[in-house]
């Protein structure tokens, strides 16, 4: 039964953080095509946006690993755009792939 309700909720979670990756991933997408702000303010918001994008990601991660099947593959549109955002130096690359 709590393997149940623990699969439930991390249904949910998993939602809210694909549609936060999603946000993200859009955000920092304008972002890189509009000058709204000087280069060195929008650099640091950039910076600062794919972290946390990357967090997320990293939590989506751990999901998939302690939950198998709660997501469909191919169901993330930010993990291209979060590969293409900035190389991951020297970490251990977030996968939210099957």
């Amino acid at each position: 039964m709590d393997d149940r309700a623990d699969r439930a909720q991390a249904k949910v979670f998993f939602d809210l953080l694909v549609e936060e990756a999603d946000e993200l991933s859009y955000v920092i997408e304008t972002m890189n095509r509009a000058a709204s702000t000087g280069p060195a303010a929008r650099a640091t918001q950039l910076r600062l946006l794919r972290i946390e994008l990357h967090e997320v990601l990293r939590c989506i991660t751990q999901i998939r690993r302690r939950f198998p099947g709660v997501s469909v593959v191919g169901s993330l549109s930010a993990v291209a755009s979060a590969d293409r955002s900035e190389p991951r130096k020297g970490k251990e690359p977030v996968s939210t792939r099957g």
